[in-house]
């Protein structure tokens, strides 16, 4: 006998959401009513929500319900986070000792089209950046922004560019899509990012991405020093200490290239 807190529609948009998993080509409203034996009206309802709320997307020709990588991210940040911080730790305490400086890592938050910081290893010069676990991480200016970007699904990443508020800080912040897209092209062309003062003049970031066993960006790693000590013409060796660095969390989380 049901719970009196048994919430049916709850409980048939979940089954939806779970049977869709089942079926990565899509499902159509009328398919989902039959296979699932729901009326059609609730599906309409639910189907519709959930595709408002972002967790389904619709092919406009077929009319096909598909999920999108939101429930996938949210999984992710209930499930996997601790464990890819802990993974992501000792690569990041390597990278501070071979450079000094501090490293950071950061995941993507969908819904407010920026990211955040999970974690971040001290530099150990006198003077140093630090960040607040927690804090926001704009797309749109450094380097973990850009590897958040430009490693999406084109949809998503297209998504995300048009509901980014482009401030600018400096005068090499991107002030629009059209300019952060080109940039982004040669992001997944080097396999890391680069800052060169779009936040602050003063302060350069280089960062990559971390990829799970679907191949998918989850989360990213950079470190971040003053212009002194990060200057451009060393942004290949550090891009490709930090590009390999990730790659190793990236392995041992499932991912595998090819």
């Amino acid at each position: 006998m049901p719970s009196q807190r048994h919430v049916p529609n709850l409980e048939r948009g979940m089954k939806i959401l779970e049977h869709l998993n089942l079926h990565p080509a899509g499902l159509t409203q009328k398919e989902l009513a039959v296979q699932l034996g729901y009326p059609g009206n609730s599906v309409f309802r639910i189907t519709m929500t959930l595709l408002e709320l972002g967790y389904l997307d619709r092919d406009p020709a077929t009319k096909a319900f598909r999920l999108t990588r939101k429930l996938m991210s949210v999984g992710s940040a209930s499930i996997g986070e601790y464990s890819m911080i802990e993974k992501s730790l000792e690569e990041m305490r390597g990278l501070r000792d071979l450079t000094h400086e501090t490293v950071l890592l950061g995941a993507l938050l969908p819904t407010t089209a920026k990211g955040v910081v999970l974690e971040q290893v001290p530099g150990l010069h006198p003077f140093k950046f630090l960040f607040d676990v927690g804090s926001p991480v704009l797309l749109h200016v450094g380097a973990p922004g850009k590897c958040l970007l430009a490693f999406q699904p084109e949809k998503e990443c297209r998504d995300l560019l048009g509901r980014i508020d482009y401030q600018v800080f400096t005068s090499r912040t991107h002030a629009n899509a059209a300019s952060l897209r080109k940039e982004l092209a040669s992001v997944r062309k080097l396999g890391y990012a680069l800052d060169r003062g779009e936040w602050m003049e003063e302060m350069h970031c280089i960062g990559a991405p971390i990829f799970d066993h679907n191949r998918l960006v989850v989360a990213t790693i950079w470190l971040t020093g003053p212009t002194s000590r990060l200057p451009e013409n060393d942004f290949p060796r550090l891009g490709e200490l930090v590009r390999q660095a990730c790659l190793r969390v990236s392995h041992s989380i499932g991912y595998r290239e090819g």
